[in-house]
């Protein structure tokens, strides 16, 4: 089995089924919807994934105001990014300088969170294929949200790994209409139907996009 990471970095693969896909990259940074003050940050890059992945919990467990539930939340991030390898700066506990950064970038998930209708953070998306079990970042509804706190423009990886998720769980039965990018650091988001990005990255439809995606996943499940 591989993961959702693995499967979208397959270059082979999604050269054939998305042979435009930078298409609809250059579209997806063009038309970016603003969602408040970029948030700047103060520490070094090393300490950036906690203060993302705290800042994701935060958001995800709806501001508590117990100091104790946050340093629970810090604490789960923590060990999150100690189990990914090459993992470092996640060591030491954040300041409190930090913790106003993480506050800030989990206001700007929260204000794109309370448009959608009973949103879902970290949803259990079921294996396909040679695809394990993954967990998203947020979906509702037929909509799926994919969440990277970083100061660069949105890439075709990003794309990739949404798309991989909503195959996933178009086999389940569950139809994902449209895919959202969304950046806290950059306060910036961007919204794509699946069938907008069918018809500009390989000329056809939605269905067709999820099937074959779907048929690659079984197919390098045979071949493995």
């Amino acid at each position: 089995m591989i993961s959702v990471s693995a499967f979208a970095r397959h270059s082979s693969v999604w050269l054939q089924v998305t042979p435009a896909m930078e298409s609809v990259v250059r579209a997806a940074n063009s038309r970016q919807e603003y969602l408040g003050a970029p948030v700047l940050s103060h520490s070094g890059s090393e300490r950036n994934a906690l203060i993302a992945e705290t800042a994701f919990l935060l958001a995800g467990a709806g501001f508590p105001d117990d100091l104790y539930q946050k340093y629970q939340l810090e604490a789960k991030a923590r060990d999150f990014l100690l189990k990914l390898p090459h993992s470092s700066g996640a060591e030491d506990q954040l300041s409190q300088d930090e913790w106003l950064e993480v506050g800030m970038l989990a206001q700007v998930t929260r204000r794109y969170a309370a448009r959608l209708q009973q949103p879902i953070f970290s949803p259990t998306i079921p294996g396909c294929g040679v695809v394990d079990t993954a967990t998203a970042d947020l979906l509702a509804g037929h909509e799926l949200v994919e969440i990277k706190t970083v100061t660069r423009a949105f890439r075709s990886y990003d794309v990739r790994q949404a798309l991989t998720y909503a195959a996933m769980l178009y086999s389940s039965g569950q139809t994902i209409e449209l895919i959202s990018l969304l950046n806290p650091r950059r306060a910036r988001v961007v919204n794509l139907s699946v069938g907008e990005i069918a018809a500009v990255a390989r000329g056809d439809s939605a269905v067709e996009l999820m099937q074959d995606l779907m048929a690659r996943m079984l197919d390098l499940q045979v071949s493995a």
